[in-house]
């Protein structure tokens, strides 16, 4: 386990159980994924995962979160962007939020599967829920830039727009189907977008 972050600076306690935990379960699922070989992974004893995370379920529940909160993250970072054109902008965004979901595909991969086969069925619902509100708020606040429909109308198509690219993210990764971001902004850019 790598004690570095891509910016050189030393990665804490807790960034490095997640990053073993994360490996431990795309590897294995969260059934057959243990808190020793995460342990082994990040190079520490068992004891001190629990000093972080009282259980398996909110190391995965963590992990879980963290993807979904970087994923935010840099779409706030391109919507604090000087780019004065909202279209542009919500296709940055829309762009981001794809390419950021589909460098997780092992881990979304990992999630549907177990999702619906274990334990894991609510884990951190209510935090991603929050989350992804408000990057729906993102997108209707952008598509209000660019139209002249109700804001309800707008959070409706903003749920519409990350549904259409949750649909192509799935197709991706578990049809193995190949798109690119372009094909997909302009399927969504006539009905969706566009007034």
């Amino acid at each position: 386990m790598n004690m570095r972050s891509s910016g050189d600076t030393p990665k804490s306690m807790r960034e490095i159980i997640l990053d073993a935990a994360l490996e431990e379960f795309c590897k294995k699922g969260y059934l057959r994924g243990n808190m020793r070989n995460i342990a082994k992974r990040a190079k520490i004893a068992v004891g001190t995962i629990y000093k972080y995370f009282p259980s398996k379920r909110e190391l995965y529940k963590q992990v879980f979160l963290k993807k979904a909160e970087t994923v935010l993250e840099e779409m706030l970072k391109v919507y604090e962007e000087e780019i004065t054109d909202p279209k542009e902008k919500l296709r940055k965004l829309l762009e981001v939020k794809f390419l950021k979901l589909l460098e997780y595909r092992d881990f979304i991969r990992l999630h549907i599967r177990e999702f619906w086969e274990s334990s894991i069925v609510g884990v951190a619902f209510k935090e991603f829920v929050e989350i992804y509100e408000r990057q729906i708020n993102l997108i209707a606040d952008l598509l209000s830039k660019i139209n002249k429909k109700s804001l309800d109308e707008n959070i409706v198509n903003a749920n519409l727009i990350s549904r259409v690219l949750a649909f192509f993210l799935l197709e991706m990764i578990m049809k193995n189907k190949n798109y690119s971001f372009s094909d997909i902004w302009e399927r969504l850019k006539k009905p969706l977008i566009e007034e």
